[in-house]
């Protein structure tokens, strides 16, 4: 993604495809600090429209929503926030700040201490 904002890769090379399934993604990429700009300006609405026009479902990862995570959520028509038990007043205000934002459609998914300790199959 990194890459793509700053135009040093087409989407072409950017893509990954996942070897155990049909998911293709597109990493955060190396030159993240010169991508930071980038990630709410036009460039990033054009990418998710051009992602958009190909794929069923486009996720983006946003991390923690610190810095410019919802300003970037905002270019999305949806969010998911993911919030463990302690963390949802956390999740209500950053509920609130996206549907402030514009944010058409967004849910809040509570996990449990039990999910986030049981061990990976």
């Amino acid at each position: 993604l990194a890459e793509l904002l700053v135009g040093q890769a087409e989407f072409a090379d950017a893509l990954c495809k996942d070897s155990a399934s049909s998911v293709q993604f597109l990493r955060a990429g190396i030159n993240r600090q010169s991508a930071a700009g980038f990630v709410t300006s036009e460039r990033m609405r054009m990418i998710l429209d051009a992602l958009e026009g190909v794929y069923d479902l486009t996720i983006v990862h946003c991390g923690q929503l610190t810095g410019r995570s919802p300003q970037v959520a905002a270019l999305c028509p949806a969010a998911v926030i993911m919030s463990a038990s302690p963390g949802m007043v956390d999740a209500a205000r950053a509920l609130q700040d996206l549907r402030g934002l514009g944010v058409a459609s967004v849910q809040c998914v509570r996990v449990n201490q039990a999910m986030q300790q049981r061990p990976a199959a």
